[in-house]
């Protein structure tokens, strides 16, 4: 386990230590699990190393083709009048 130290604001040390004494558990276990929820919730950064690559296409399908194609003919024919 790695050492390290904090700075934090006098409220905010002072609210932890309250937390800490109601649910008998030492400020450094406070603090790590706070840092365990925060990486939970944020996903992970995308691997820098990895190569990139482009999104998998989505199968509309023929008949969705065809049906914007007929939208678009009916709307070109109706501007033209």
């Amino acid at each position: 386990m790695a050492r390290t130290q904090i700075q934090l604001p006098d409220e905010s040390y002072a609210r932890a230590k309250k937390l800490c004494e109601a649910r008998e558990i030492s400020l450094a276990e406070l603090a790590r699990r706070g840092i365990e929820y925060i990486l939970s919730v944020y996903a992970p950064e995308p691997d820098a190393n990895r190569d990139w690559q482009p999104p998998k296409p989505r199968k509309l399908g023929w008949m969705g083709l065809r049906i914007r194609l007929r939208f678009l003919r009916r709307d070109v024919v109706l501007s033209q009048t």
